[in-house]
């Protein structure tokens, strides 16, 4: 490893060992499989790419030197949350069965599982060779690892620590404590829209175009794509802030009601998967509901639908529109994609319904 790479991230406080290729012979297949292809979205975008050993999920973008880092965690917990995910869906299982214990749970009491070998008890192993379990655990796995890479590979192709120099690290956690001013989070929010923009355009690209082409029957296709919003819906659920109307507009990060919202309204304005306005309503309100019911089988968030609108929908629209026109003035890297965010925004103005209280 460059040994810039290694100062960058002592100094960054980053002080964990860096994982070696043969680490992860000793962890599931799979695993390797999304290692090789982050390894290979890093080198789309021309950046060195090295995996920490930690067991939380964050990843950053670093711009002086060039790197993307993924903690062990992502790979690890993703990983998790599919297999209790699926085995929800595919058997009825509940990984938290204490009936008695109503408090609502996260992603990060899936490390409290494996303290006590739940996932080795469990029969995982036999479960994953029904192809059925085994393919939901893969898709689920590699929304969230992926979306985190490509994430992070927007910030670099988009040069966002250069062209904000007195930040040079994007990251989960790297304005944990501190209270920016607004100014400060609409620029900060408005980088994380277009990471998340390039994110989900590099999902549609290698997974859901690939999809598309070998299921010709459209209703297959259509239960396919709310199962994939399902889990992205998942994702920002538990990967975002639960931000309030008194913070909002002071995080490093966007609420995760409005990351969601993002991502609807860019797939409701999407020209590429070849599904009418109808068909895009059924998939996000099915998609939208499949999540609340999974957060509370499996997780007893019963009030999980909450967090959507824990912010006025006026403020939030308008901190919305504030966002889209930065993102587009600031923080994309050439004319070109500018102009096709523009092509993007207006398809989004039709895009509402799912963003109203009822």
């Amino acid at each position: 490893m460059d040994k810039s790479i290694l100062a960058a991230l002592k100094k960054s406080g980053f002080n964990q060992p860096i994982m070696e290729d043969s680490n992860f012979d000793y962890s599931p297949a799979w695993y390797n499989q999304l290692h090789l292809a982050c390894k290979k979205i890093a080198d789309a975008v021309d950046s060195d790419y090295l995996v920490l050993q930690d067991r939380n999920f964050n990843a950053m973008a670093s711009y002086t030197p060039k790197y993307i880092a993924l903690m062990y965690g992502v790979f690890d917990l993703s990983y998790k949350m599919a297999l209790v995910v699926a085995d929800l869906i595919e058997n009825g299982q509940k990984c938290f069965s204490d009936e008695n214990d109503k408090n609502p749970k996260t992603y990060k009491d899936l490390v409290g599982l494996g303290s006590v070998n739940y996932f080795e008890n469990n029969q995982f192993d036999e479960k994953l060779k029904n192809e059925s379990f085994r393919h939901r655990v893969e898709l689920i796995s590699s929304i969230f690892t992926l979306f985190t890479m490509f994430h992070e590979a927007g910030h670099i192709f988009h040069m966002h620590g250069l062209r904000h120099n007195s930040i040079d690290i994007d990251d989960i956690d790297n304005m944990k404590g501190k209270k920016l001013t607004e100014e400060e989070a609409l620029n900060s929010q408005s980088r994380e829209f277009v990471g998340d923009m390039f994110a989900l355009q590099g999902l549609v690209d290698n997974h859901l175009k690939e999809l598309k082409g070998f299921i010709n029957n459209k209703n297959l296709y259509k239960k396919v794509l709310c199962d994939y919003f399902t889990y992205l819906n998942l994702f920002f659920y538990f990967l975002s802030p639960k931000l309030t109307r008194s913070d909002f507009k002071s995080s490093s990060h966007p609420p995760a009601s409005l990351r969601l919202h993002m991502v609807s309204a860019t797939f409701f304005g999407d020209e590429q998967l070849g599904l009418g306005n109808e068909d895009k309503d059924f998939v996000l309100s099915e998609s939208r509901s499949s999540m609340l019911l999974i957060l509370d089988d499996l997780f007893n968030d019963k009030k999980a639908g909450d967090w959507l609108y824990e912010i006025p929908e006026k403020d939030i629209n308008v901190w919305y529109r504030k966002i889209r026109k930065r993102a587009m003035s600031h923080w994309y890297l050439y004319s070109i994609d500018r102009n096709e965010v523009k092509k993007l925004i207006s398809r989004q103005a039709i895009y509402n319904k799912y963003f109203k209280r009822n």
